[in-house]
């Protein structure tokens, strides 16, 4: 095929190709830079996710530590509250963790069926 195009024009195979080579390079490169998007979003999220736990156990620690010191100091009542209190939001976040992670996944579109559907809508009909 390239050469019936190098018969009709001088040369002509020779740019096809390397119009090919440079369309296949640039795709690469775009792919290149779009896998280091990806990758460096999903840092951010762990780094954030890492941060969130952190920051957590702080809060729940402190309540602890204010309930302890509540029942050491004659207020069972109030340290009780303050244990249960932070008891059930720890547990709480648990549980809704658990649910927002899984949802997530299940709610997100498939990427390569997407991708199938976009290629084969550039098909040509038959």
């Amino acid at each position: 095929m390239l050469a019936d195009y190098e018969r009709a024009i001088a040369g002509s195979g020779e740019r096809i190709l390397r119009t090919f080579e440079a369309e296949a390079a640039h795709r690469h490169a775009i792919e290149r830079a779009e896998m280091a998007t990806v990758t460096e979003g999903v840092r951010a999220k762990y780094q954030l996710q890492g941060w969130g736990m952190a920051c957590g156990f702080i809060v729940a620690m402190s309540g602890i530590g204010g309930s302890i010191y509540l029942i050491a100091t004659g207020h069972d009542a109030a340290g009780a509250t303050v244990f249960s209190v932070d008891l059930g939001g720890m547990v709480a976040a648990f549980i809704y963790g658990r649910r927002s992670s899984a949802a997530p996944a299940a709610s997100q579109p498939n990427v390569e069926r997407a991708e199938e559907s976009t290629r084969s809508s550039r098909r040509p009909s038959q």
